[in-house]
């Protein structure tokens, strides 16, 4: 009987052991993943940022789409 509940004790402790690995395991993929999506996001708000930029304001754009007054019928 002894002999058993040291197999079984040797059993948990290994199976122990290999979900304390994967949990490590997992740990490092979600901290990974969270990083790369703060750093696209980063990203994706400076191209916002430079596209926002890169826009005429209002007025601009309204002188830019008027016909000159010499160009009228």
């Amino acid at each position: 009987m002894a002999q058993l509940i040291e197999t079984a004790e040797q059993h948990v402790a290994l199976h122990l052991g290999t979900l304390t690995a994967q949990n490590f395991a997992l740990a490092c993929a979600l901290e990974r993943r969270d990083r790369l999506l703060a750093e696209a996001q980063a990203r994706i708000d400076a191209l916002e940022a430079e596209l926002a930029a890169s826009k005429p304001s209002a007025p601009d754009r309204a002188d830019a789409t008027a016909v000159p007054a010499e160009s009228a019928p």
